[in-house]
């Protein structure tokens, strides 16, 4: 007999747990509703869902289910937000540098200067810093929202440095060259006076 619920009360942040109810085709499985004694949308109760799962996957390896962490589910709202996060951090790891490593090569073959290539980098980044920052800044103080959800801080990575910032260098590089060709048509001129 698993005593999954059992296990599961006995959590701090566990509020109430519903009995089981065995699955329609395999009554081996078992389902059940746990609602959390904090705000299931809260930081705090998406960190709890680890917690969640391994007190189910202990109650089931000391039943004797091999493998227990291939038959334990986590479903709702704290679930999804905790994979949401998972997911999250992994992109971000992944299309930071990447984006990164993009833009400051293209910079570098366009620019041929590696201090110009790492200042506008830093220019790019501190100006998505300092957006999510005034926006952190303005969901919480302004209109009382605890925290933004995951995926903005990503978003807002993608869209103000990887499209804003980047195309904004462009521009920059195109009044460069432009400068630079009016000084010397400026410089010919001058010359055949």
């Amino acid at each position: 007999m698993y005593h999954s619920k059992k296990d599961l009360q006995r959590l701090q942040y566990v509020d109430t747990v519903s009995k089981p109810v065995k699955g329609s085709q395999n009554d081996h499985f078992q389902s059940y509703d746990v609602t959390l004694s904090v705000d299931p949308y809260s930081p705090e109760a998406v960190a709890h869902i680890p917690d969640v799962q391994k007190t189910v996957e202990k109650s089931l390896q000391q039943a004797g289910i091999a493998k227990a962490a291939d038959h334990v589910w986590l479903g709702g709202e704290t679930a999804t937000l905790y994979d949401t996060e998972q997911v999250t951090n992994r992109d971000q790891s992944l299309i930071v540098p990447v984006v990164l490593g993009i833009i400051g090569l293209l910079l570098l073959i366009y620019l041929r200067s590696i201090v110009a290539m790492i200042y506008l980098l830093v220019t790019v980044v501190l100006s998505y810093l300092s957006a999510l920052g005034l926006g952190w800044i303005l969901l919480h103080h302004g209109f009382d929202v605890p925290a933004i959800q995951g995926l903005i801080p990503l978003y807002s990575f993608v869209f103000l440095v990887a499209l804003g910032g980047g195309l904004q260098h462009f521009h920059d590089f195109q009044y460069l060259a432009q400068a630079k060709n009016d000084a010397i048509k400026a410089s010919r001129l001058r010359r055949s006076r």
